[in-house]
């Protein structure tokens, strides 16, 4: 089992890779490190369990809380996320937990997802605020993470 607050510095750090692929993590692990992160200024979303990419964009515009005119697409995603002017922050992370679903029957919508995330980190990076998406998941996500054309951007805990 991954210990986040191991990492807790690598999701702070604005020049790290954008994506953190967890294995597994204790619920009150997670918890207590994204209280620990939001009372230092980051903003801090949780999505789980979608299952397609309507789901995934519907639930990262509520959660992120996207302006009305978001087109739930990749390039819309991009833009919102590479922007994020609504919600100032000091740090951007967000939590993505039991995707397998969306991963077996779309992997290639799974790949775009974490290109669109690799890409806003990159981003966010040379301005220096971080940008952190982190994967909760299975040795099938660590895989196909480890195939993704962002795999440049994944750490692995």
């Amino acid at each position: 089992m991954s210990d986040l607050h191991e990492r807790v510095e690598t999701l702070r750090d604005p020049n790290g890779r954008g994506i953190l692929f967890v294995s597994e993590v204790r619920d009150s692990n997670i918890r207590s490190l994204l209280s620990s992160l939001e009372k230092d200024g980051f903003r801090v979303f949780q999505i789980a369990g979608v299952a397609d990419k309507v789901e995934l964009l519907a639930s990262l515009a509520a959660k992120l809380a996207f302006p009305s005119y978001f087109g739930r697409n990749w390039d819309a995603l991009d833009e919102c996320l590479a922007d994020m002017s609504w919600a100032p922050s000091r740090g951007y992370i967000v939590v993505a937990a039991d995707l397998t679903e969306f991963l077996s029957r779309h992997p290639t919508e799974f790949g775009t997802f974490v290109q669109v995330c690799a890409w806003a980190a990159a981003s966010w990076r040379k301005e220096g605020t971080a940008f952190k998406l982190v994967l909760i998941g299975s040795n099938e996500m660590r895989g196909a993470l480890l195939q993704s054309d962002a795999r440049s951007e994944v750490e692995f805990a």
